[in-house]
């Protein structure tokens, strides 16, 4: 995406790419365990079912090297609320996500969602014109 840092053609990849490359993919499926999905489930079989990202922090430990073979580990660090925000009442959800190779760390990641129930619109009247 127009990076063109000459280490990427030399056989490094950027760590930023980590997430993408631990994705299930199209019509992939988490694991059963996995702890944010979830959590994701419990609250939308209790009526939350909106959600919103609302921040991402990633760190990135080292630059990767084509070949290499990553994995993930995610762990569910809260879930706050019910708070009242300005799109429904909801539940802030936050994972951190944590990338190797092999044993060692090269990406850490915390992200956080709001799930929440959106806030009924109040409906609005079609305005006539004389046109």
């Amino acid at each position: 995406m127009g990076n063109t840092d000459p280490r990427w053609k030399a056989g490094e990849a950027p760590p930023s790419m980590a997430q993408v490359w631990t994705m299930y993919g199209l019509g992939g499926k988490p694991p059963a365990d996995d702890p944010l999905h979830g959590m994701m489930g419990v609250l939308t079989e209790t009526g939350f079912t909106a959600v919103l990202g609302t921040n991402c922090e990633q760190e990135y430990h080292r630059t990767l090297k084509v070949g290499e073979q990553v994995r993930v580990t995610t762990a569910l660090d809260s879930v706050v609320g019910p708070k009242r925000t300005g799109m429904g009442i909801g539940y802030f959800v936050t994972s951190r996500n944590t990338w190797y190779v092999g044993d060692e760390v090269v990406a850490t990641m915390l992200f956080r969602v709001l799930k929440f129930i959106p806030r009924q619109r109040p409906s609005v009247e079609p305005v006539e014109t004389n046109a």
